[in-house]
């Protein structure tokens, strides 16, 4: 069994599929469609909408965090945004 600092380590792999939830550093812009799902089960989207992926947003004290930023395609004047962000990253599956 391996150790760390002479402390036992049981590791038993929680989920095979695990690689699979990582999804690659890409700062992109497309369109996903109306009708479009993130995985089975989910709710379609209602429209078409502008989806870019790692945005960087400068902070004031000159670090970076990258956003996710959806926007719907029709419209073409500013609307508010809601930045969603917690320990379990940007993507809503606990990776990034």
């Amino acid at each position: 069994m391996p150790s760390i600092a002479g402390i036992e380590i049981a590791f038993v792999k929680a989920n095979p599929d695990f690689s699979k939830r990582w999804l690659d550093f890409d700062t992109s812009t497309r369109v996903l469609p109306q009708g479009w799902t993130k995985a089975p089960g989910r709710r379609a989207l209602p429209e078409d909408l502008i989806f870019e992926k790692d945005i960087p947003v400068p902070l004031r004290d000159g670090s970076k965090i990258y956003a996710d930023v959806f926007r719907p395609c029709k419209i073409t004047e500013p609307v508010p945004a809601i930045m969603a962000w917690s320990p379990y990253g940007k993507e809503g599956n606990g990776m990034h």
